[in-house]
């Protein structure tokens, strides 16, 4: 399986989002939720787990709008980054769920990557080594939500 969008987005020194797919579009209402399937590997073993932040933010000005609960490790826990071999790819599927106050208009999804445990997020990079908002690598995609 491949993700429809390709980022190439590098956190840390070995990490990598290589894509994403949102299975029901880029067009919700409010109080549904956003699935999206996160495709990372890694290009050696890594010595320590890592929780996966999600956030949803408007486009402008920028406010957060929703975010995942509780930033949890890739699947739910259920695959620590530590158990990761490199260059096997792990489907990571998650979910925003859209408040009901949640206004007509664009927004954008926001991937952050931190240490279990630890508040400081890895560094986001391109393939180019540009950052991307620093710690925070804002996805290649524009929410709609409509009434």
């Amino acid at each position: 399986t491949y993700p429809q969008v390709f980022t190439d987005i590098r956190f840390g020194d070995h990490l990598t989002l290589w894509g994403y797919t949102l299975p029901l579009g880029e067009s919700y209402r409010p109080n549904e939720r956003i699935p999206i399937t996160l495709f990372w590997q890694t290009d050696e073993p890594l010595d320590q787990n890592y929780n996966v932040g999600l956030l949803l933010r408007q486009k402008e000005p920028d406010w957060p709008i929703a975010q995942q609960p509780n930033d949890p490790e890739p699947l739910w826990g259920f695959a620590p980054t530590s158990t990761w071999q490199p260059y096997t790819p792990i489907y990571d599927n998650r979910a925003i769920q859209l408040p009901s106050e949640v206004g007509a208009g664009e927004y954008v999804l926001w991937v952050l990557v931190y240490p279990t445990g630890q508040p400081d997020a890895l560094l986001a990079v391109t393939a180019e080594q540009t950052a991307l908002d620093g710690q925070v690598a804002v996805l290649p995609v524009v929410i709609t939500v409509t009434d």
